[in-house]
């Protein structure tokens, strides 16, 4: 499951957007320090709450899993 979302998302990264640009490539320093501060946040969060290693992710965590992985193809195929 992980390995497909992680292909999911990296597929538009990879394969469309060298290709595909329409405009000039710019950076803006507030949105992406706001982007750096909200995966630093999103590690931390998921490194306090992980499992231990002999309990297996409960059908909830599955479940929560595949949506976020979609809802993170999504974004990352319309950036």
């Amino acid at each position: 499951m992980l390995g497909a979302s992680w292909l999911a998302w990296a597929w538009p990264f990879a394969f469309r957007a060298p290709h595909y640009q329409k405009r000039p490539s710019i950076t803006a320093m507030a949105p992406t320090a706001a982007g750096l501060l909200l995966e630093v946040l999103v590690i931390a969060i998921a490194f306090a709450f992980r499992l231990p290693p002999d309990r297996p992710p409960g059908l909830v965590r599955f479940l929560g899993s595949a949506v976020f992985g979609l809802i993170s193809a999504a974004l990352a195929s319309s950036a």
